[in-house]
């Protein structure tokens, strides 16, 4: 492991000389002196049997480190070897992407080329116990050209930061900001064989980047929900387990006692629902009827509200759409509920419905662009960031969107580091906080604590790209420094899109071109009125809508993304469905 909890492997690129048959391998390998890696080039001329004595690849007069080699031969014999080379930074921290070329069989190399037009940076390693960077960085030749791809991270992107996980896994607890820290709130721990509920109380406190223990909950419970006012955190309902019970307890914790205090319970109880306070009302919305587990028994409309300065409950405005495991968010005096499950509605949900809790009335809200279930979201200001969650196929989802409540519109978000569902979200200091949720695919990861800046709408990191370069393999030929390109931003010159199919029942898009990492199609009938939109990874998406589709016109506008998160909006275009 070199500077920067960088790992290298010391495995050997091979290539057999198209000329003469001789076989070459490069490595890297820890030499005398205050080097701890360098490349080196071994021959055979007798298929392996015996090998030459090692000629160091890089010129370089530096101890800094060289490592990753990988090595192509040309049509008419010559090498070419392209590395990671620290010589530039005096700290031996970034690295650039160099090529050596030899036209003598190994014998010698030419000064070495700086492919990289600039320096890279090692990302800081979060999710991995070392980090992984050149390890997939290949070269290839042909007659004119040496061809090289390398990962870099010039760029810089936002994404999540990662805070002190949970100091024992627990899954779906109660979340919530109170002050500059985030209590979790019961659950149960993912390591034991059977789920067993707790009431185990914990604080994460941000500025010191630790957690601290609090009283427990007089209540083991697990998917429960949390409001915060004040310097008091209130948790209503959940389930207990192994019990089974659905729970009404409704209980409220005092950070400056460090106590908690039993309040009237809400009139029904529930697990898997949302609450949020606006004023000094908390209010609890939807849920479930079932203990087991996500998305089991029957969804709930119910919208019960508890004034907490008369200490009473009362019955408001039932939800619209009954639902269960959704997100609920309060913003502007307003309380956005957002996915969730309904299996008398066909599963996983996408729409949004926005109450008022001054008129007591609901309306909808601008659906998400995804379905989700178990999701977590809170506020950054105007804008709510909604993250993680199940896909209608149970699969934990690392995909975040960001919905801005003035302009009606989503937005793309930066990606989680690590996928989860059952998740809740907290608001602390000016962050969003991701913690615990379930990842059974890697257990590893339960009790993982993310933090989004809201300032910034997430955390400038080096950003991971694919650079790719072309060398000409001819001593003569002129040098082509300005072909190094990033492999990941689309360009808007080689995407082309075509409505490659349509049914009675679907429609279907396919885009072409460099770059491209996801895409997204919305529907609107003549009327200005969006119909549908749906959005996937990769290149190919299709629009279903059964028989509720009316025959007639309809226009349609293709989103093309890069991995960088530039986009390509085309032109509004149309088409004629009829059956």
């Amino acid at each position: 492991v070199l500077k920067g909890d960088v790992r290298i492997g010391q495995s050997p690129s091979l290539a057999v000389n198209p000329a003469n048959g001789e076989v070459y391998a490069v490595y890297e390998s820890n030499p005398t002196g205050p080097d701890q890696a360098d490349v080196y080039f071994i021959r055979s001329s007798d298929g392996g049997v015996t090998w030459s004595e090692p000629v160091k690849i890089s010129d370089d007069r530096t101890p800094n480190d060289q490592f990753f080699p990988f090595i192509a031969v040309s049509p008419d014999g010559t090498i070419g070897v392209s590395f990671n080379d620290r010589r530039k930074d005096p700290a031996n921290l970034k690295y650039d992407k160099y090529l050596a070329i030899s036209r003598d069989g190994g014998h010698t190399f030419e000064p070495n080329i700086r492919m990289s037009s600039a320096s890279s940076p090692i990302p800081p390693v979060e999710t991995y116990g070392s980090c992984y960077m050149g390890d997939y960085d290949q070269i290839v030749a042909d007659k004119n050209y040496f061809y090289a791809a390398w990962g870099d991270n010039r760029n810089q992107a936002l994404t999540w930061r990662t805070g002190a996980s949970m100091p024992r896994p627990r899954q779906e607890a109660a979340v919530v900001g109170v002050g500059d820290a985030v209590l979790a709130i019961g659950g149960y721990y993912t390591d034991l064989p059977t789920v067993a509920d707790t009431g185990t109380n914990e604080a994460y406190l941000p500025a010191s980047n630790h957690w601290v223990t609090l009283a427990p909950d007089p209540v083991r419970r697990a998917d429960a929900a949390a409001a915060a006012y004040g310097p008091y955190a209130y948790v209503a309902g959940g389930r207990s387990l192994p019990a089974g019970d659905i729970l009404a307890s409704f209980d409220r914790y005092d950070a400056l006692t460090n106590s908690w205090t039993q309040l009237p319970p809400m009139p029904t109880p529930r697990a898997g629902f949302g609450m949020a306070r606006v004023g000094s009302t908390i209010y609890a919305i939807g849920g479930r009827d079932c203990s087991l587990y996500v998305a089991c028994g029957q969804a709930l409309d119910v919208n019960e509200s508890y004034n907490i300065n008369t200490g009473r409950w009362e019955t408001r405005a039932p939800l619209p759409t009954a639902r269960m495991d959704f997100a609920t968010v309060a913003v502007n005096n307003k309380i956005y509920v957002l996915g969730g499950y309904n299996k008398d509605e066909g599963g996983p949900l996408s729409s949004v419905e926005v109450y008022d809790p001054v008129t007591d009335t609901w309306r909808q809200g601008l659906s998400i662009p995804i379905t989700r279930f178990s999701e977590g979201a809170a506020a950054c200001g105007d804008k709510i960031v909604l993250f993680g969650g199940y896909s209608p196929s149970y699969a934990p989802s690392s995909r975040v969107r960001i919905y801005d409540t003035i302009s009606n519109k989503w937005q793309y978000g930066p990606f989680l580091k690590v996928p989860r569902a059952e998740i809740q979200g907290a608001s602390a200091g000016g962050h969003i906080f991701a913690i615990g949720g379930s990842y059974a695919a890697n257990p590893r990861y339960a009790g993982y604590n993310e933090l989004f800046p809201c300032k910034t709408m997430g955390a400038f990191r080096p950003d991971p790209d694919a650079f790719f370069a072309k060398i000409p393999v001819s001593p003569t030929a002129m040098p082509i420094s300005s072909s190094e390109n990033s492999l990941l931003s689309p360009k808007p010159e080689s995407i082309t899109w075509e409505l490659a199919s349509l049914t009675k029942n679907s429609v279907t898009f396919v885009v072409q071109g460099q770059g491209i990492s996801s895409m997204d199609v919305q529907l609107f009938d003549l009327s200005g009125r969006r119909v549908a939109q749906e959005s996937t990874r990769g290149n190919r998406l299709t629009l279903r809508w059964g028989t509720t589709q009316a025959n007639g016109v309809y226009l349609y506008l293709v989103t093309v993304r890069g991995m960088d998160g530039s986009a390509i909006r085309g032109k509004v275009e149309k088409f004629v469905l009829l059956r």
